[in-house]
């Protein structure tokens, strides 16, 4: 019958949806490598995603225009002042961002 049977048909649909995740999965995988290449625009921001660097682990976590926001990663709250003062403890973390970054790596080391 030339592939017009009921198997036939199921094969295809298979097939298709086959493609469908293939081009899905393709289509996620560039774009992961874009973001690990550096796709940014400039001061650690990620352009499509409105995530910057988080000062402590480097994971972009930060929202852009967000004011202390927490780090879901290493705990670093994102604070102006302490980020350019790496031994300041005039602010809303407990320990200055040198030390954090000694603890972060330490913790990632173990």
């Amino acid at each position: 019958m030339g592939g017009r049977g009921t198997k036939s048909s199921l094969v295809n649909q298979i097939n298709l949806q086959d493609v469908i995740d293939r081009e899905e999965i393709d289509r996620i995988m560039n774009h992961a490598e874009r973001v690990r290449q550096g796709n940014t625009t400039g001061g650690g921001i990620i352009g499509e995603s409105g995530f910057k660097e988080c000062m402590c682990c480097e994971n972009r976590t930060i929202p852009i225009n967000s004011a202390n926001h927490r780090c879901p990663v290493c705990g670093w709250i994102d604070d102006e002042y302490q980020n350019k003062n790496l031994d300041s403890l005039d602010g809303p973390n407990v320990t200055s961002l040198r030390k954090a970054r000694l603890i972060w790596g330490r913790k990632i080391m173990s």
